[in-house]
């Protein structure tokens, strides 16, 4: 399971888009055996967002299954997608290239 981290904000969505795509995407990364979501989110957001997430305040929002990025149409990934608060200013960081909000009907 990957556990994205929902952020909306106004109406918007926070994306992000990788260095070597086009695409943008909800922040995500894979959970690490015996490691919990909220764990995954922390490292992962903390990596890509270069902030720091309130684990307290992580919420789930929602399971959802879709086709993954770049694979056979047969390929599908399984996201557990949460909200939550942070701290610091969000900025890219490690492969994402950059940021947009969204509005969340998109």
């Amino acid at each position: 399971m990957i556990p994205p981290r929902i952020r909306l904000e106004g109406g918007l969505i926070l994306m992000a888009r990788c260095h070597d795509r086009d695409v943008y995407y909800i922040p995500d990364g894979k959970r690490k055996a015996g490691k919990t979501d909220t764990l995954a989110l922390m490292r992962e957001i903390g990596e890509k967002l270069n902030v720091v997430l309130l684990p307290e305040t992580a919420q789930f929002i929602s399971e959802f299954t879709a086709p993954a990025d770049q694979k056979p149409a047969d390929v599908l990934v399984r996201l557990r997608c949460y909200s939550g608060q942070h701290q610091g200013q969000l900025a890219p960081a490690a492969e994402i290239a950059d940021m947009a909000w969204v509005q969340y009907v998109d």
